[in-house]
């Protein structure tokens, strides 16, 4: 899957490292001043919302970027209503992204029409091939008799 390394998700991969590396560093700050419980807990918290965050915006990427594909190869998707592929965001409203199996479907079917295309260019690359080695050997022949005949 090249397509996932594209510079966007880097990014937004290594903000997801940071902020759990940040949370990380504040939740042992905190736990060595002493702090209670419950400010542990809260901070824990705001560590997970991040996180959550972090992955709804990957998430929100690799959707964007797997169907953009599908539409400009004009691959049928599965419907946004439907549960088995999609998953609503818990912390935006109307907000839906593909699942692990929408993913996994479009992906499969983005490869299978690449893949459907590319063996279509080959093909025609060797039909091309075909006429341009027949048409230099006919020139070539007509050369040689041009020649032939101005003696």
């Amino acid at each position: 899957m090249n397509w996932l390394l594209n510079r966007k998700l880097e990014k937004l991969q290594e903000k997801r490292r940071v902020t759990a590396a940040n949370y990380a560093r504040i939740f042992r700050k905190a736990l060595k001043a002493g702090k209670s419980q419950g400010e542990l807990e809260e901070i824990e918290s705001e560590g997970s919302f991040e996180d959550q965050l972090a992955d709804e915006e990957i998430q929100a990427h690799l959707t964007y970027s797997l169907m953009r594909r599908a539409r400009r190869l004009s691959v049928s998707t599965p419907a946004r209503d439907d549960e088995k592929y999609w998953r609503s965001s818990q912390l935006k409203e109307n907000i839906r992204y593909l699942n692990a199996d929408g993913i996994l479907l479009v992906t499969e079917a983005v490869r299978l029409e690449e893949q459907k295309r590319r063996d279509e260019r080959i093909a025609h690359l060797d039909v091309t091939g075909r006429v341009v080695v027949l048409v230099t050997g006919l020139v070539g022949a007509l050369i040689g008799l041009v020649s032939i005949f101005k003696k």
